[in-house]
């Protein structure tokens, strides 16, 4: 990944809580059993903590005026104060996506994290459920995957990398036939999403059948 690209974007609670909820909503409505789901959430953003709660809540195009200037002012703030690596790090997408699996009475027995920066991994709360979180260290670019996952989270990662494609291929065989990803790559438009990938709705995809 491109490290400017990366610490250049700044994170903050409920930014992709669309996203999530379209995901979840659609799980929900097609009745399938995510206990029998292995879930992988990649490249979860950090936020230097003690900042984080001044950071405005919610997805962006939600903001109004004031809102969207706070996040301008703190986010340059943000970004040379994290560049340093002097300040500990936090994580919300994690606690956002159990939030939502908790809804359900049967849930998986973990999350996996997959990150390409140790920092960000050590951010995430590991003891606030009883699903287990299982981060591994891993560069998308250079994914091998420790296993196939049926449901894939990947939120702002591909547009950044140097590779987008490379990293896309990455999602792609990383899902069995049918398999869901919830994929949000900005402005970033990719034909290979069209060859392998059907759209759900907005920013959801399934793999189509081999």
């Amino acid at each position: 990944m491109n490290f400017l690209n990366k610490l250049k974007s700044t994170t903050w609670e409920e930014r992709n809580i669309d996203n999530l909820s379209s995901l979840f909503e659609y799980i929900e409505n097609n009745n399938i059993d995510i206990s029998q789901k292995k879930i992988v959430i990649i490249g979860p953003w950090g936020v230097v903590k003690f900042l984080s709660p001044y950071l405005p809540k919610w997805a962006k195009n939600h903001m109004n005026t004031s809102k969207k200037l706070q996040y301008l002012i703190l986010r340059q703030l943000e970004w040379w104060l994290r560049k340093t690596w002097k300040f500990t790090l936090k994580s919300f997408e994690i606690a956002e996506i159990l939030n939502f699996i908790k809804k359900w009475e049967k849930q998986p027995d973990c999350l996996y994290v997959a990150d390409c920066e140790k920092k960000i991994l050590d951010a995430i709360d590991k003891d606030t459920s009883d699903i287990q979180i299982k981060p591994f260290l891993r560069d998308i670019e250079k994914w091998n995957a420790p296993e196939n996952f049926d449901i894939i989270i990947c939120y702002n990662v591909i547009q950044r990398l140097n590779n987008p494609n490379t990293g896309l291929i990455s999602i792609i065989d990383s899902l069995p036939s049918e398999g869901i990803v919830s994929l949000d790559m900005g402005k970033l438009e990719l034909n290979l999403t069209e060859i392998w990938l059907s759209k759900i709705w907005n920013n959801l995809y399934q793999k189509k059948k081999s």
